[in-house]
Formats: structure tokens, sequence, C-alpha cells
């Protein structure tokens, strides 16, 4: 092996250990790993999203930004915010969603932005989080605003509609409308 390929492989050794740090990291601090929707689910999302929505999209927690592209074409009229905190993932999100117009990524916590200009926001989180944004929904989003969650209820919220997508755990797709 040449001193050249040694280098490369060290250098290649070094990247890799410091994005799993960062995911490491990210996902001890925030409770959840990030996780990609599987095709079967963004179907489902795709089947519950409303035909009509007054304001911007927000997905929060956008992880690799692989439900992004499909809120794009689906909304092409509207601005979709991808928010995500963790590093490795935000930057993967920004790579792939770089070629759509109507599309910006956030390096953001998600609880820290104004959404009354929302009519629709999707996420995919985990049980404590969806307990946290329940009351913050309630508190801060405009009337006629759809939420859309999949795996996860929002709690004290009853779902508008309910459907199971066609994976192997059937994940429930929820979606709420606000009052």
């Amino acid at each position: 092996m040449t001193t050249l390929e040694q280098t490369l492989l060290i250098l290649v050794f070094c990247a890799g250990s410091l994005i799993t740090l960062s995911i490491v990291y990210w996902s001890l601090r925030l409770g959840i790993t990030p996780t990609a929707t599987t095709g079967k689910v963004k179907l489902n999302i795709q089947n519950c999203l409303p035909a009509v929505i007054d304001g911007n999209i927000y997905e929060l927690g956008c992880g690799f930004g692989s439900l992004i592209p499909v809120l794009a074409r689906h909304y092409s009229g509207h601005i979709i915010f991808g928010i995500e905190r963790s590093t490795v993932p935000y930057w993967i999100s920004r790579l792939r969603c770089r070629h759509l117009k109507n599309v910006t990524i956030i390096k953001q916590d998600f609880f820290n932005i104004e959404w009354e200009d929302t009519g629709l926001i999707i996420c995919y989180l985990y049980p404590g989080a969806m307990e946290r944004l329940s009351g913050e929904f309630q508190k801060r989003l405009k009337s006629d605003c759809y939420i859309i969650s999949h795996t996860f209820r929002l709690p004290g919220w009853e779902p508008e509609l309910e459907s199971k997508a066609g994976d192997l755990y059937r994940s429930p797709v929820y979606r709420y409308r606000c009052p």
C-alpha cells in the first residue's frame, strides 16, 4: 500500500468516525435517531395529504430529507421548510433538496420556529416530543392548520383521518386539523 493510499484510508476512517460520533451525539441529545421514512409510509402520507392548505409547510425533524421531495411535488405552489437539528442529517437534507426551488432546510430547534403562517405540519417524532408539541400546537397554530404524524399520536387530539401503511409494521399515519 502506498503512502497516498494509507493517507486516504486514514482520512476516510476519520471522516466516518466523525460522522458516526455526530449522529450518536445528536441521537442521545434529542432522544431519537434519524430514521428515513420508508417508501410505503411515504405513499400513505401522500394519500393523506389535504388537497388544499392555507400557508407554509413544515416538516419537523426532517432527518435525511426523504419526505421533502414528495411534499415539494405535491405542493409546488407552497414554501416548504425542513427543520432538522442534527448536523449530519441536516447537511444530507440540504444536499438532497438543493434543486427544489420551493424548499428551505433549516438547522434549528423546531420549538423555536414561528408557526403562525403554517398550513401543514408533518412530523415523525418520538412520544416525548409529540407530548410537548401537543400543547404548543394548541397555543401557536392557526385554526384549520393540518398536522400529519406517522407512527406516533398527538396526545389529547382526535385525528380526523387515520390510515395504515402497507409496510411490515402497518405504520399508522394520523391527520389532525386545528380547531
